[in-house]
């Protein structure tokens, strides 16, 4: 058998850099700046300042059509439910999301959720947790805490995505498994924002991350592996203002109409900010001009 089309080199695997993670094919340059990202990390994530989204098991027993004729024990759990989220942007709202986790103790007073669920009877009590006596047949399987959902600051990050996909909201947002959430007191949102959605992460993610087909994999141990330089307040208080100014752009962008003079003027000054941010993210962890060419390269360079 022929091999002329084929490369052959060696590699070396360190122990210490797998642990808990997974092996990435890349060459020596690479790796160095890799490195070099990773000795600027001053910053990480609490296992408890994330968490993935709701998961029902099965998801479209719990979601409900907006009728507006719920009984007020109803109204009170159910919410609009996202099932996606954008870069930036928030995603689309598939009805509404009965949020039934250990607090409800019967499911007697909201009839119309129980009407439902008695059409998915088989399936919810033949769920592990309910089996366990964890939960009972009506909670959802993995509720989480809804601490993350509700108002108040959160970044919202989409697990299986073509590029980072986070967006920064202070709203409520109660959200499917599809999205990761992370919430904090300890680093500015705004800023952290920023960071994730950079071309940086984007290559951190596309060497050191997972993928899955063509798109990245961004669960929640790949997300709180992103290293997270925390920088002066000079440069802190431009990349919030940069990015501020990208969601308002964003923002405008939803309400233009489409294939006009003013939607090619907005995504074109989105495309200067954006840049912007990312030159100003170079300048933080120390790239080169060399260093910044690869980054900027990154799907011909972890291809």
């Amino acid at each position: 058998m022929e091999t002329s089309n084929a490369v052959f080199y060696q590699s070396t695997i360190k122990p210490e850099k797998i642990k808990n993670g997974s092996i990435a094919f890349s060459n020596e340059l690479n790796e160095k700046l890799l490195d070099k990202i990773e000795s600027k990390r001053n910053f990480t994530l609490l296992d408890s300042e994330s968490a993935q989204g709701i998961v029902g098991d099965p998801d479209d027993a719990f979601v409900f059509i907006n009728v507006h004729n719920y009984n007020k024990n109803e109204d009170k759990i159910l919410h609009n439910y996202y099932t996606s989220v954008k870069k930036y942007q928030q995603g689309n709202v598939k009805g509404l999301i009965a949020y039934l986790n250990n607090e409800i103790k019967e499911i007697d007073n909201y009839p119309s959720i129980k009407n439902q669920l008695n059409n998915y009877t088989a399936q919810l009590k033949n769920r592990r947790e309910v089996k366990s006596g964890r939960i009972k047949w009506f909670h959802l399987h993995w509720p989480r805490d809804r601490w993350y959902f509700d108002e108040g600051e959160k970044i919202v990050c989409a697990i299986r995505t073509p590029k980072p996909s986070c967006y920064y909201t202070n709203k409520e947002y109660y959200g499917s498994r599809a999205m990761n959430f992370i919430k904090t007191e300890r680093i500015d949102l705004l800023y952290l924002t920023g960071i994730l959605n950079s071309k940086l992460s984007y290559y951190w993610l596309k060497n050191r991350g997972k993928q899955l087909g063509d798109l990245l994999q961004i669960d929640k141990g790949p997300l709180m592996n992103i290293p997270i330089c925390i920088t002066g307040e000079i440069e802190k208080k431009e990349i919030i203002s940069l990015v501020k100014k990208v969601i308002e752009y964003y923002n405008e962008l939803n309400l233009t109409e489409k294939s006009s003079k003013k939607e090619d003027l907005i995504i074109n000054e989105i495309a200067r900010l954006e840049h912007e941010l990312d030159q100003l993210i170079y300048l933080i962890y120390g790239l080169t001009k060399k260093e910044i060419e690869i980054v900027e390269k990154v799907d011909e360079v972890s291809d």
